[in-house]
């Protein structure tokens, strides 16, 4: 063996396999780095979906309480006393009491048009709809009070050519076991935000 040769060889040798040590452990320190990287980012992004679901979710249920409570059908005489900016003949209506509860309840309203652009940033347009509904609804109640309220349509007899007219705005405006536009509407919108919301609710339950 060339024992000169050998020795003139070895630093070269030993430098090289130190660079090549050096060199796998950055890969593998970047490789770790950027495994804990993703896992944070996941585990980040599935707890803002988590929250984003819940308070999403609890946002409908209660607009949707809302919503059932100011059609229903009894307007009681404290419900009908002077407010301000209201004329005493439209305060006095009954036509006017749904337009009163969901005025008095209008922060649960707002809050859930506030969740609409974040749900969609984690949730996709796609899954707004719901939203869309919710809108429709509240602005056919309204609609339907205004009519009845401007054209003075909460006695009009049955044999009005008109009749048909005011007997759809008053189912629009109180709920009925029968003949209800509204309240299926309202219930399959929860359930369109419920089939997207719980089962990130329940994958996190599980975890």
């Amino acid at each position: 063996m060339d024992w000169p040769w050998v020795l003139d060889k070895t630093p070269v040798v030993i430098g090289t396999l130190r660079d090549l040590v050096v060199a796998g452990a950055a890969v593998s320190t970047a490789t770790v780095g950027w495994k804990a990287l993703t896992k944070w980012r996941d585990e980040t992004v599935g707890k803002r979906r988590l929250e984003v679901a819940e308070e999403t979710l609890s946002a409908f249920y209660q607009v949707q309480e809302v919503i059932y409570d100011a059609r229903a059908p009894f307007i009681a005489a404290n419900e009908m006393v002077k407010e301000e900016g209201v004329t005493d003949e439209v305060a006095g209506n009954s036509a006017y009491g749904p337009i009163r509860r969901l005025r008095q309840s209008f922060d649960h309203i707002r809050d859930l048009r506030t969740k609409r652009h974040r749900f969609a940033a984690l949730f996709g347009r796609e899954g707004t709809k719901p939203w869309d509904e919710i809108e429709a609804v509240l602005n056919e109640i309204n609609a339907a009070s205004e009519a009845i309220l401007m054209l003075r349509g909460e006695h009009i007899p049955a044999k009005d050519p008109h009749a048909k007219f005011y007997q759809e705005q008053r189912q629009i405006l109180a709920r009925r076991m029968d003949e209800d536009p509204i309240t299926p509407r309202v219930d399959a919108a929860v359930k369109e935000i419920e089939d997207i919301c719980r089962p990130v609710i329940r994958a996190a339950l599980r975890t």
